[in-house]
This record gives C-alpha cells, structure tokens and sequence, in this order.
C-alpha cells in the first residue's frame, strides 16, 4: 500500500530531507565547481611551472653565453693589455734608438768640430811659423848688428877688467891692512874673555866641561845685543858698524859658492846676511830649510785668523808686556799673513783662558825667543804643567836626547796624557797647575854643559 505523502498531509510546510537534498546538491556543485576551479588553477600552475623552467633554461642558456662572452673579452682585453706593453716597450726601445743616434749625432758634431779646430789651428800655426820666421829673419840680423856692437863692447870691458885688476890688488892690499886691525881687535877681545874668566873662576869650569865653553860664549855674544856682556863686545860691535857704513868692508873668503858676498855692507851686517860675522854675535844664522815647508801647513790648519790686522795688533801688545829683554820672536807675526790666506777649513780657536789640560816645556835660556812667553801662556791656562829644562836652548821633543827626563816626560803626556808629578833637580823643574814660575835667570847664571842637558835644535851645541 502506497505510503501517503506527508505534503499532503501537512499543508504548506518544507520537506526537510527535500531541503537537505538539494543543499548536499548544492553543495556538491559547489564542490564540483571548486575542484574544477582548482583542476583549472593547477592546470594553469602546471603551465606556470612550465613556462618557468622554459624560461628558467633560457636565462641559464643566456648565462653560459654571457660568461663565454666575459671570458672572451677578458682574453681580448689581457691580449690588448699585452699589446699595448709591447708597444711601450718597443716605444722605450725606439726613445733608446733615437736617444743613441742623437748621442752619435753630437760625437760626429764633436768630432767634425775638434777636426775644425785641428784645422783652424794647423793653418794658424802655419801662419805663425811664416810670421817666427820672418821674425827669425829679423833677429838674424839684429844679432849680427849686436855682434857688431859686442865686439867693440868687448874692448872696452877688456880695459875695463884691466883697470878692476889693478883695483882688486889695490883692495887686497887695503883689506890685509884691515884684517889686520880685526885681528888686533879679536886679540884684545880675548885676552878681556880671559882675564874675566880668571877672575870669575869659569876657566877651571871650561876646562871640566869642554861643551860648556861654546855654551857661554854664545850666552855672552847673545848679551851683548841687551848690553848686558863686558863693554868690549858692545864697542867692537859699533866700531865693525863704523867701518862698513864709512867703506864696506872686503871678505876675501866670500864670493860664488859661498853664503856671503864681497865686499860686506852695513845694512848686510844689520840683516844678518853676513854668516861668519853673524855666527858669532847673535848665535845662530836662520835659514830657510824643511822645517819652513812643514811647519806653515801643520800650523795653518790648526790656526784661524778672523782679522789679521786686529789679531795682530793684538798679539804685539801681548809680546811686548811680556818680553822685558825685546828679543821680538818675529816667527809668529810672519804666521799672521801667512796663514790669513789658508784655503782649507780651520776650526774655531779656543777662547783664552782656557782649561784645558796642557804641558809646556820651555828652557830656562833661549837665544831666539823670549822663554817669558811660555811664563804668560801657563797663566792663560790654569789646568796646566810647566816642565823648565835647565841647561838647554831653543828645541823640541825631536831633538831632546833619548832617554832624558824632558824627553821621557814628553813622549809619556803625548801618548797616554798623563800629566807629569812636580819635582826639581838640576836637570828639570816641574810646576803643577795653580804653581807660579820665578823670574827667569840671567844668561850667565843658567847651568850649562852635558851634565845640565846642553842642547840646542837650533845652534846643534852638544
């Protein structure tokens, strides 16, 4: 039996599984036509995909190519970069090449030049040669003009020489003569030498010491010059001055070859260019030999002169304060202008006073320097040694006997500067810094002889 619709029995009411139908219905077309929309988006996204790869495979394509391409114009820059090294060095090499065809340009230059000038000064000599000889010409016969003349000159000079002869042997006549007085007067001087020896005692002292005797006589002929000796030598002196100023005195044994000219004048004897006579009245006779070409150099190089004029000056009134016998060492004011021109370098002298630690060694006689000049250098220099040597003269440490005091303490101050111990004896005396030197002794009271180290650089005494 059919069941019965319940529509029919409830009137106007929804039918719930009805509704429920048609919603699962809708909601399996919904459904359905999301999945399709989703087949449609995957199938779209799949296309994506593939189009994305496609495109993914070109760009990787594309890369390959672009690197091949960077690599090849990084090995066509690297060959430029190679190329272009190339040309500059090639450039170098051809700035060489022009540089060496340049140089070889200037040596043809030079050379066609000096060739020139070889030129220029064969023909000038050419033209000399033409001119000397016209010269030689000329001379040719001004020499026979003058042998001419020189003929007759002849003559005359052979009268002339016959009438100097007669002359020479009228002066010798008149020198014997004169030779004769000196000798008269030389023989009155020693018999006074002698008897002021007997009555001083110094001839029993000669007669010990034999080197003392050349000693004292050049002690006494040195006096002389300061008035000091026996009155004789003085008037001997003036009257040898009165003779050669009035006539001048003829020396039979000088001439060529010797170291004195005939007939002798005043002015020779003044300038000590009379060696016999000099010898014996001022002691020594200075010449000039190696000493005078070292020493300029070795003092020079070590002696500035800012103002030659003023230093000079200067030095005089130094010199003259402390030389009470004026003896005027003239040797360093000839160092003035001599060293004022020195070319090299010199370094700055030592201001005055100074303390630096020096050794003086002087003698207690000199015959050519005032010793009281080493007195006022060891006042300028308070951290100084004094070293007097008793007995000797003018001399340095290369002429002091080996082996002596002086020289021992010389040679020790030069190599290890040790400055030597005060001590006295007849030999040296030796004054300490802050000491005081006594008034130098006379040329008579000074020892002498070998005993007292009698020696001299200058005048050789032994």
């Amino acid at each position: 039996m059919p069941m019965k619709d319940e529509s029919s029995d409830t009137r106007g009411a929804p039918d719930p599984i009805s509704a429920a139908a048609q919603g699962l219905a809708q909601a399996m077309a919904e459904a359905q036509r999301a999945i399709a929309a989703a087949q449609s988006q995957q199938s779209n996204a799949s296309s994506a995909l593939v189009q994305s790869q496609r495109e993914c495979k070109m760009l990787k394509a594309r890369n390959t190519e672009l690197s091949e391409l960077s690599s090849k114009l990084f090995s066509d820059v690297r060959a430029q970069s190679q190329t272009i090294e190339a040309l500059r060095s090639r450039s170098d090499e051809l700035a060489t090449e022009r540089d060496i065809h340049r140089q070889h340009a200037q040596a043809r230059e030079g050379r066609i030049t000096m060739l020139q000038q070889r030129i220029a000064a064969v023909e000038s000599s050419r033209m000399k040669e033409r001119l000397f000889r016209e010269e030689e010409r000329g001379e040719l016969e001004a020499l026979r003009e003058e042998a001419k003349a020189g003929k007759a000159a002849l003559k005359t000079e052979r009268a002339r020489l016959t009438r100097e002869q007669n002359k020479f042997v009228q002066d010798k006549r008149t020198a014997r003569n004169m030779l004769a007085g000196v000798k008269d007067s030389v023989d009155a001087l020693n018999a006074q030498f002698a008897a002021d020896r007997s009555m001083d005692g110094s001839e029993d002292e000669d007669e010990k010491e034999p080197a003392a005797s050349p000693r004292k006589r050049r002690k006494m002929d040195s006096a002389a010059q300061y008035q000091e000796a026996p009155r004789e030598y003085p008037q001997a002196w003036d009257a040898l001055l009165t003779r050669a100023i009035a006539e001048p005195l003829p020396a039979l044994n000088c001439g060529p070859g010797t170291e004195c000219n005939s007939p002798v004048t005043a002015i020779q004897h003044r300038s000590q260019f009379f060696p016999p006579r000099d010898a014996s009245l001022f002691g020594y006779q200075a010449r000039f030999d190696l000493r005078e070409s070292v020493a300029p150099p070795l003092l020079c190089s070590d002696f500035k002169v800012d103002d030659n004029p003023k230093t000079f000056a200067a030095y005089s009134v130094i010199s003259q304060g402390v030389d009470p016998r004026q003896i005027i060492y003239s040797q360093m004011g000839q160092f003035f202008p001599m060293c004022s021109a020195w070319p090299n370098p010199v370094p700055e002298q030592v201001t005055l006073p100074t303390n630096l630690p020096l050794t003086w060694m002087p003698s207690d006689f000199d015959l050519n320097l005032p010793t009281e000049l080493t007195t006022f250098a060891v006042q300028q220099a308070s951290n100084s040694t004094l070293v007097i040597r008793h007995g000797g003269d003018h001399t340095s440490t290369l002429f002091v006997p080996a082996g002596t005091p002086a020289e021992v303490i010389a040679t020790n101050f030069l190599t290890t500067g040790k400055m030597p111990c005060g001590k006295s004896d007849e030999q040296i005396t030796i004054i300490g810094p802050g000491g005081f030197r006594g008034p130098v002794l006379g040329a008579y009271d000074v020892p002498t002889g070998a005993v007292a180290e009698d020696t001299s650089s200058v005048e050789d005494i032994v």
